[in-house]
């Protein structure tokens, strides 16, 4: 059965490395029985969990095995995922993606409302996904201006307004630090273009305006980069295994 399931999902979704996928499949074996216990001595009685899933005039067929996972059951481990994020717990939040990534090929969908929806997950966690590797690559570079590179590169990734902020918060740090002035006012133009079109409660606490219009103010006074980063502000497509841009 297990073979089976993989060869299906290598043809469909193109998957070739299966073992960060054994805890769901052996879930998914697991919820698809029930086992009665009969008398002394014997072995328990399997009964198989089905559920309705294919309708012939207007009545239920039960035929597929029941599922321990459900679109909806990704909501809440996304919710932990992003407070992960926020507390800059980013080891424990890189797992907590990698998980719902790992589920989502196992899970089925029922309407093209829920096909987007399972689109979208996928998109989320491959954002987050590299922004956290970014950012972990950023802390163990020695080097300032891989540094500045890898922070202005996590700015691109596509996230909750409130991490691109803190995205964008250690970008400047970084790009100031290497008189890389013209760069750092563009970080601090879009902080502030965020500030004023998201709705994040306590938004003072997370940043600085004042300090943030004052670096702006200084950066487009000096005008330069002292240190070339290839970092196109649109478009940039990055390669996933050298964090270089392509």
């Amino acid at each position: 059965v297990f073979d089976l399931a993989m060869v299906l999902l290598n043809r469909q979704l193109g998957i070739i490395n299966f073992a960060p996928l054994k805890e769901q499949f052996l879930a998914i074996h697991t919820a698809s029985h029930a086992y009665l216990p009969q008398l002394s001595q014997s072995s328990s009685l399997q009964i198989p969990l089905l559920r309705p899933d294919i309708k012939k005039d207007g009545k239920d067929i039960v035929s597929l095995p029941e599922l321990p996972m459900k679109l909806s059951h990704m909501l809440e481990p996304l919710k932990q995922a992003y407070k992960l994020v926020t507390e800059g717990a980013f080891s424990k939040a890189l797992t907590a993606f990698e998980g719902i990534l790992q589920s989502l090929p196992l899970i089925v969908v029922e309407s093209k409302a829920q096909y987007n929806e399972w689109l979208e997950l996928i998109s989320i966690c491959r954002e987050y996904i590299t922004a956290i590797r970014l950012e972990t690559a950023r802390k163990d570079a020695q080097d300032p201006v891989k540094q500045a590179a890898l922070a202005a590169y996590f700015t691109s990734c596509k996230l909750e307004s409130m991490h691109t902020i803190l995205g964008l918060r250690v970008a400047v740090k970084c790009a100031y630090s290497i008189k890389n002035y013209v760069m750092t006012a563009g970080f601090c133009r879009r902080i502030l273009e965020l500030c004023v079109s998201s709705n994040i409660p306590n938004l003072d606490k997370v940043v600085d305006i004042k300090k943030i219009r004052g670096a702006l103010q200084v950066c487009e006074k000096a005008n330069t980069d002292e240190h070339p980063i290839d970092f196109p502000e649109t478009k940039l497509v990055l390669c996933n295994r050298t964090f270089v841009p392509i």
